[in-house]
């Protein structure tokens, strides 16, 4: 767990809600961080192919998170495998279809 490039915390647990199939991700951050309530959670990479962290974007809210709150404004990782996957599947695809028409 990140804040402004420091690691802030750890990641505890990782669960799916059994109704609505989100992920839960339980997090110990460092006693005295004061994380507004308007914070932002983003899955971050470590370089290319790297391990994955939760980066913590402070909001601007003057009141603050306390134990057990819930951080709702999420954003999600991007898989930087599945869009290697699609870059080299156009490839393939481009190299296998039919050349253009000539220009007359």
């Amino acid at each position: 767990v990140v804040v402004a490039g420091v690691s802030v915390g750890r990641v505890e647990a990782i669960r799916v809600d059994a109704e609505d199939f989100t992920a839960i991700a339980t997090l110990r951050v460092m006693s005295g961080l004061k994380l507004p309530t308007d914070s932002m959670a983003s899955i971050k990479t470590t370089g290319l192919i790297g391990d994955k962290y939760i980066l913590l974007a402070p909001g601007a809210d003057e009141t603050s998170l306390k134990a057990g709150d819930r951080i709702t404004m999420t954003e999600s990782s991007v898989d930087i495998e599945s869009l290697i996957g699609k870059m080299a599947f156009g490839s393939v695809e481009k190299e296998n279809s039919p050349a253009p028409a000539p220009v007359p």
